[in-house]
């Protein structure tokens, strides 16, 4: 299941980063070139670049790279490592499957407009409609991390002196 989320993933950054490419350099070159250019080109850019993020956003949470909050966690004994690991991973899972049923309601509720972006000319529910999905991939991801923490096959935790030995 976690290699289908992977592709899809991959997929929609991809697609993403290469229309948001597509569409910057089609405006640079209409508008310096040629004097001309599409209104709404700045917005597609815009919700396709947001969209390829927030994709990223879930490849950092599976590989670790997402922001959090160690401090408490590195000055634990090792056997408490564990479960701190467990519990930031159910609040996360938590939090990021409130963010995806918000998400979803708030992009429901736009798709019952029928309302149109004004700068992009495209769908608000398409504009809107990131949340969930990514919101559901980084829910997917924390579960993932929290079999890992539960099962004890994820990484080994570095100590806080590597870490900071590495940012330097």
């Amino acid at each position: 299941m976690f290699r289908i989320l992977g592709w899809i993933e991959e997929g929609v950054m991809a697609v993403c980063i290469a229309g948001a490419f597509v569409c910057g350099l089609a405006q640079v070159i209409l508008r310096y070139a040629f004097n001309a250019g599409f209104p709404w080109t700045e917005g597609v850019l815009i919700v396709l670049a947001v969209w390829a993020a927030m994709m990223a956003g879930s490849r950092a949470v599976r590989d670790g790279h997402h922001v959090r909050v160690e401090v408490v966690a590195d000055n634990l004994p090792q056997p408490y490592r564990r479960w701190a690991a467990i519990v930031t991973e159910l609040v996360c899972i938590a939090f990021t499957g409130t963010l995806c049923y918000a998400g979803f309601l708030y992009t429901r509720f736009v798709w019952s407009l029928d309302a149109v972006s004004a700068e992009a000319f495209i769908a608000e529910w398409l504009v809107y409609g990131v949340v969930p999905f990514s919101m559901a991939c980084f829910a997917l991801r924390h579960g993932q991390r929290l079999w890992q923490a539960a099962t004890g096959t994820d990484a080994p935790h570095e100590s806080l002196e590597t870490k900071m030995a590495k940012s330097l």
